[in-house]
């Protein structure tokens, strides 16, 4: 009997190979054959030097052995199925690969690739695969991706092994979370863009995503990927035909290697007089922050509904009520007149606080706001992590809850957003600016809501700073170092180069300053995240601080005319601005003029065309970073640079035109979505 379980698996293989009709039930009769099933349940323990695990000696398609072998000393996995060794990393109870898996699975639609068919590309990034043979949709190893397809395996549960060795298995969203708070809160060096570029290898079309791995879960027909770039680690949606590498976890014995508070955690209470109820408070920080939404049922006024999720009031008791945008800044003047001018107009500019609907004493956050408490708590990039609550969140994507926020969800997808009182300026009309923090991610970031969604509230307490102040941001300060020839961006703490031409004092680099709440964003020039050396990319909204996070120079100003200060800060630097047509007017004489300033402006080493490198005889520095399109494609990178002025008319912007072959001038874009770069210069003493 063994000799025909034998000859059955070894056919099996041959027809495999053939890619006959015939494969998928030889691959039944292959499992049947095994002496004990394939489990992708097997744990391994992280405390032995070496681990072997193993399904018995059964062999797999091809003859191999299915021993894996670990060897913590070492930190190396070896795959029995075809001696492949790993490089691995561990941390608390967990250990990664650390090398893509570069097993070869190809069964139908279930397949691996190399690039360009290039065996030499999988050993240099190992291999790409899609949904189905990620999870092991055959199961050829273990039955819990068994069937797998693209539009199959919902609700998936427990461990994957998928086409992870033996005793190794897919990450799910919590692990990912884990190794992300990791990596930012705990300094875990890994480094996912050094190990990995095989989205631009294995998916050109999706080249500027990073680097995205499988998860072996799946939400909303789509599969949840890592998306690393620099410093900015989230979650991505991505269509199951894709092709996407892999990294597997060992089995580990269940253990919470979440972290626990090491704080005191103050706590305390507000009782709102309006209805009686009493509600926790914590202080983080020096913000006091409700520790639990908001339940008050505004006063029934048409055009500014609230409810209950789903409709049911006892959602209203565990997670609060949901409140259009127009409740939540009490538009309808019930409680004050801040904000008077929001009942019929969807673009109004607030008050730089707003009561809203919030209790005495106590208001609506703005922007500002959450980005102080996304600092206090470790940075945006953990923020999601540590605020969100213990329990109530789908998709293993509970919080630590480090704080005493508690953050729920108030949806069934997991996720939250609370309104902020600032109103988005964005093109696209009815729009205001939420916090929102995600079962799929640690990060937090800001979102542009529809003023009729309805979304929940965590009330601020006022405090003395917010009657003595026009920005909440933190540290938003400069340092100008003449000497050094240098700016320090206290915001971020990024050190520009400047040059001094004529009596003016520029930045002789592209701001890098990441602006990105709402609906206004920047973007990195380069695709991978390296910001440092080419800057961001920016809105014209987000260019001119539209939002007034920064200074109220051109709050509320977008692509059409609007009021604004003669000279506008925008998203510069303190003590520096967004230069007018009449400054870079200025900078082009002193530089010679036409063709003569475009080639004393550009930079050297640079990707400008060979014949037409600048001089850079003024220390200038402009680089070929062209402009980003509405659909995220940057154009004419080492062609010529675009930088934004100040000056906006109807429909249009005034833009600084650094070319590759025709010198420097202005142009008139009326393309709004359009991004470009900046240059600021220093106000005068």
């Amino acid at each position: 009997m063994q000799k025909k379980c034998i000859f059955f698996v070894n056919t099996a293989f041959f027809l495999v190979k053939m890619n006959l009709i015939f494969a998928a039930f030889s691959a039944i009769l292959l499992l049947a054959c095994s002496d004990s099933p394939t489990s992708s349940d097997s744990l391994a323990s992280s405390a032995d030097e070496k681990i072997e695990s193993s399904s018995g000696s059964t062999p797999l398609p091809g003859g191999n052995s299915a021993k894996s072998i670990y060897d913590a000393k070492k930190q190396t996995l070896t795959d029995g199925r075809d001696g492949h060794v790993y490089k691995t990393f561990s941390f608390d109870n967990r250990v990664w690969m650390a090398e893509n898996l570069n097993y070869n699975y190809n069964i139908y639609s279930a397949k691996s690739t190399c690039l360009h068919n290039d065996t030499a590309n999988c050993l240099k990034n190992g291999r790409s695969y899609t949904w189905s043979a990620a999870m092991d949709s055959m199961g050829i190893f273990s039955i819990g991706g068994k069937g797998c397809g693209v539009s199959r395996c919902r609700n998936i549960t427990g461990t994957i092994r998928g086409v992870c060795p033996e005793g190794w298995h897919l990450p799910n969203f919590e692990e990912w979370n884990e190794l992300s708070y990791a990596m930012k809160a705990e300094g875990l060096d890994v480094d996912f863009y050094a190990w990995n570029r095989s989205t631009e290898i294995a998916d050109l079309e999706n080249a500027n995503l990073g680097s995205v791995f499988w998860t072996s879960r799946n939400y909303e027909g789509n599969v949840i990927a890592l998306y690393e770039n620099g410093d900015i680690s989230f979650f991505r949606t991505l269509y199951l035909e894709g092709s996407y590498p892999v990294r597997c976890v060992m089995n580990y014995d269940e253990k919470d290697v979440s972290p626990k508070s090491d704080r005191k955690i103050v706590f305390g209470t507000l009782k709102d007089s309006r209805d009686g109820r009493v509600y926790k408070t914590v202080d983080i920080g020096d913000q006091t922050w409700m520790a639990e939404n908001l339940k008050y049922e505004y006063p029934q006024v048409p055009s500014e509904k609230t409810s209950c999720f789903r409709d049911d009031p006892a959602n209203c008791d565990s997670l609060g009520r949901l409140y259009e945008w127009r409740a939540a800044v009490d538009s309808a003047m019930v409680f004050s007149e801040d904000a008077k001018e929001c009942r019929s107009n969807n673009t109004c500019i607030l008050k730089h606080v707003v009561s809203g609907i919030c209790p005495e004493g106590w208001r609506i956050p703005r922007v500002a706001d959450f980005l102080k408490l996304a600092e206090t708590v470790g940075g945006s990039d953990v923020a999601g992590q540590v605020l969100k609550g213990r329990v109530g969140w789908n998709y293993e994507g509970r919080g630590y809850d480090l704080y005493g926020f508690n953050a729920l969800p108030y949806d069934s997808l997991g996720k939250t957003s609370f309104w902020t009182s600032d109103v988005s300026h964005s093109e696209i009309s009815y729009h205001a600016i939420a916090y929102g923090l995600s079962a799929l991610s640690p990060r937090s970031g800001f979102f542009e809501e529809y003023i009729f969604d309805k979304l929940p509230i965590r009330c601020l307490k006022y405090s003395k700073a917010d009657f003595d102040s026009t920005s909440l941001y933190i540290r938003d300060e400069s340092l100008y170092d003449p000497e050094a020839h240098t700016l320090t961006d206290l915001r971020d703490n990024k050190v520009y180069r400047t040059t001094t031409i004529g009596d003016q004092i520029w930045m002789a680099e592209n701001l890098t300053f990441n602006y990105n709440w709402g609906w206004a964003k920047s973007h990195c020039v380069d695709y991978y995240g390296k910001c440092e050396d080419k800057g961001r990319y920016y809105s014209l909204g987000t260019a001119m601080d539209s939002i007034g996070l920064f200074s109220d120079d051109a709050k509320g100003c977008s692509m059409h005319a609007c009021e604004k200060s003669e000279r506008v800060r925008g998203v510069c630097p303190k003590g520096w601005h967004l230069p007018d047509t009449t400054e870079w007017n200025k900078l082009i004489k002193n530089a010679g003029g036409g063709w003569y300033a475009g080639n004393a402006l550009k930079s050297v080493n640079s990707c400008w065309r060979a014949e037409t490198v600048g001089t850079d005889s003024l220390g200038f520095s402009a680089i070929p970073s062209g402009y980003m399109s509405i659909y995220g494609v940057a154009y004419n990178t080492c062609e010529l640079a675009k930088f934004f002025t100040s000056d906006v008319a109807v429909d249009s912007v005034y833009s600084v035109l650094l070319d590759a072959r025709y010198g420097i001038s202005f142009s008139v874009d009326t393309y709004y979505p359009r991004e470009m770069s900046v240059r600021c210069v220093k106000d005068d003493d």
